[in-house]
C-alpha cells in the first residue's frame, strides 16, 4: 500500500487517496458544502479519506502525503472497537 508508508527521500507526495489519521486542512475545504455533507454523515469517519480526492477539486496537486510528518494509530481493544 503506498499510501501508507513513510518515505524518507521525499518531504511530500502527490497523491489521489490519503487516510483519514492525521490530515491537514486548509480553511477553505473546513468551508466546503461536500466536506461538510460527508462530515456530518459519518460518525467515526468512516469512509471520509475516500471524499477528500473530490473535495480537494479531483486536481492531481490538490493533496498529498507530507512524509516528514508521521502519524502513528495507536492500538485499541477490541471491546472499544465499534
Amino acid at each position: 500500500r503506498y499510501h501508507d508508508r513513510v518515505n524518507p527521500h521525499f518531504t511530500l507526495r502527490y497523491t489521489n487517496f490519503v487516510e483519514c489519521l492525521g490530515p491537514v486542512l486548509s480553511a477553505q475545504v473546513l468551508q466546503d458544502d461536500l466536506f461538510r455533507r460527508c462530515l456530518a454523515a459519518t460518525r467515526t469517519g468512516y469512509y471520509l479519506d475516500n471524499a477528500f480526492y473530490a473535495i480537494a477539486g479531483g486536481h492531481s496537486r490538490g493533496m498529498a502525503i507530507l512524509d516528514t510528518s508521521v502519524c502513528i494509530h495507536p492500538n485499541r481493544p477490541a471491546s472499544e472497537k465499534e
